[in-house]
């Protein structure tokens, strides 16, 4: 489990921490120094560490750079709009993470990419799930005029997220299921905010979901094969955070089928008064 330092370290940070080779030895809040590095060691509460920027320079995997706007001045030379960046790490509480001293801060330069152009980047590395289509009584048992449960794994209903990063820069995207809809084969389409109820045994064989079915009027005979084809289109809300500002971009999607035989019962007369 990764745990947030009790400290981060800047130059700001009581105790004497300069970037640079200085001379200081000390041991404040868990970081203690050396002429060379500074050693943090994490405690406390719990935390999750966002992706590592790419550095010249890097720290252990359990590091990462963060905007530090109180470090001061832009170093000479350096042209406006850029930031100072500071490292925060996580890592196993009895264990101690090496920092060079000399990358205690870094200047970044203002980022040539925008925030957007930076979450673009991010939903690329989003992969969505194909939905597990799931029909009952059965894909072929089904029969005109009989309820149809439609539901897929409610496991894979959540959020998923991904960050991209340029220098100075970090942004995330996340992207949320929020409709799937049931293009039944037969000119319908049923369209469900969740991933719909699961048939159980438990349910009178005449029962309709409560929140994601269907009956179909007709028999799928007269399909090329027989079979009406059903696809399950979901759909995925993306929204983006960093960078100081946030947005939505446009809706994902992710499609499935299934082959459903839809039979019609007849009645047989087997005697007549």
């Amino acid at each position: 489990m990764n745990l947030a330092v009790a400290a981060v370290v800047t130059a700001a940070f009581a105790g004497g921490v300069q970037s640079g080779n200085g001379g200081l030895d000390s041991s404040h809040f868990g970081v203690s120094e050396s002429p060379q590095d500074v050693y943090v060691k994490a405690q406390g509460a719990a935390a999750s560490a966002p992706a590592t920027p790419q550095s010249s320079s890097m720290p252990p995997p359990d590091c990462w750079l963060e905007p530090d706007s109180s470090y001061g001045a832009p170093p000479p030379g350096s042209q406006d709009g850029g930031t100072w960046l500071r490292w925060r790490c996580s890592n196993d509480p009895q264990k101690l993470t090496r920092i060079p001293r000399d990358d205690l801060e870094s200047w970044a330069p203002k980022p040539t990419s925008s925030p957007k152009d930076v979450a673009r980047e991010a939903v690329k590395a989003i992969h969505l799930p194909a939905p597990v289509m799931r029909v009952s009584p059965g894909a072929d048992s089904q029969w005109v005029n009989f309820p149809v449960f439609l539901w897929t794994d409610s496991a894979a209903w959540h959020p998923l997220s991904a960050t991209a990063s340029v220098p100075g820069l970090a942004v995330s995207a996340t992207a949320a299921p929020v409709r799937i809809a049931w293009d039944m084969g037969d000119g319908t389409t049923v369209t469900c905010a969740g991933p719909g109820t699961p048939f159980t045994d438990a349910m009178s064989a005449a029962a309709s979901s409560p929140d994601c079915g269907h009956v179909y009027r007709r028999a799928s005979d007269a399909e090329p094969s027989g079979k009406f084809t059903v696809r399950a289109t979901e759909t995925w809300r993306v929204t983006w955070v960093g960078g100081g500002q946030s947005g939505t971009l446009p809706d994902m999607t992710a499609t499935s089928s299934i082959a459903v035989r839809v039979a019609e019962s007849q009645a047989l007369v087997t005697s007549v008064r």
